[in-house]
């Protein structure tokens, strides 16, 4: 799944926070008589390699191809995003990890660990 974060990716390099690499997402526009015998490849391409495809009818707009999990990240991060409280303890805990505070990720998982042993 695509997540979409909210903070500048330049200040979460500053701060040390590592993702993983975006995937290459480009665009191209198809009409719908050119997609139709390219249809199989196009979906491959959106899979794999997460390009999307706007598809055109009469030179307008109509649909647009995409991976299914790119779709699902969008979804999520909307719904995410409508949830103000929700967008409010993001924006701290970011800030708060901008500004050196947080914990080490191996940190917490001994801290759990040690919790489950206990």
């Amino acid at each position: 799944m695509i997540m979409y974060s909210i903070v500048d990716p330049a200040k979460r390099k500053t701060a040390g926070i590592n993702e993983p690499p975006t995937p290459t997402m480009s665009t191209e526009t198809i009409s719908l008589t050119a997609l139709r015998p390219r249809i199989s490849e196009l979906v491959d391409r959106a899979h794999r390699q997460y390009e999307r495809f706007v598809i055109t009818r009469h030179g307008r707009a109509e649909a647009v191809l995409l991976a299914a999990d790119e779709l699902e990240g969008l979804l999520e991060t909307i719904e995410v995003l409508s949830e103000r409280g929700l967008v409010k303890r993001l924006n701290e805990a970011e800030q708060e990890l901008l500004g050196g505070g947080g914990h080490a990720l191996d940190d917490l998982r001994a801290a759990l660990a040690k919790d489950g042993d206990g």
